[in-house]
């Protein structure tokens, strides 16, 4: 009877153990699931994202080709970062910059970074 009775024991903790372990693999598969929709949905942006690529270089090839017409450089790709110098209140003096950041305020093209040699804020408009 004791023999019986450990068994009966036994089958229960294994059956609690299995019921937690389905519980725990249905979450998980519920995550799979959600993890799957998100890469699906990544990679549909990822596709429109090449399209638009496709059509931008498509559409300055035709501009090239058949309107003759030269594309210029932006502005930032004319830019030699590493030369450039701006003047810092700190130092009252033109100083080498860092972390160069491009903005574009009321047809201005300004350049906000810091001073190399202190890590003041520094401006100079490039326009």
């Amino acid at each position: 009877m004791k023999v019986a009775t450990d068994v009966t024991e036994a089958i229960n903790a294994t059956r609690d153990i299995l019921q937690k372990m389905v519980i725990s693999l249905d979450s998980l598969s519920e995550r799979v699931d959600q993890i799957e929709s998100e890469i699906e949905r990544i990679k549909d942006a990822q596709n429109e994202l090449f399209g638009g690529l496709a059509l931008t270089e498509r559409v300055e090839k035709f501009k090239e080709d058949y309107l003759g017409l030269e594309l210029k450089p932006s502005t930032a790709e004319e830019i030699d970062w590493d030369n450039m110098k701006a003047y810092c209140n700190g130092c009252t003096k033109m100083v080498n910059i860092i972390e160069p950041t491009l903005n574009l305020k009321d047809k201005h093209v300004i350049v906000r970074a810091k001073c190399k040699t202190c890590g003041t804020s520094v401006f100079r408009n490039l326009s």
